[in-house]
């Protein structure tokens, strides 16, 4: 009889901590997942970033270089890294 309670206590030590480990690995799971959808967000803004500084680069060939585009190429890429860090 003392064995069967210490198996049952046991199981039951066993199972509430199973438990938390559980919960515990949901919580962290939540925050990957929160991390790697704010990298996804992230990611867009950078393709379209590159996008339009794609866009005004060839907009620069065609116009054979203006001191805007040439401002704009030197001031993209702060903006690019500024946003990266503040997101």
């Amino acid at each position: 009889n003392e064995d069967f309670n210490l198996g049952q206590l046991s199981d039951s030590v066993s199972q509430r901590n199973d438990d938390r480990g559980n919960a515990m690995v949901e919580q962290k799971m939540t925050i990957l997942n929160g991390r790697v959808q704010r990298l996804e967000m992230l990611w867009e803004r950078l393709q379209y970033l590159e996008s339009f500084h794609g866009r005004i680069q060839q907009l620069e060939s065609i116009q054979g270089g203006s001191k805007l585009i040439v401002g704009v190429n030197l001031v993209l890429p702060g903006i690019i890294i500024t946003m990266l860090l503040l997101k």
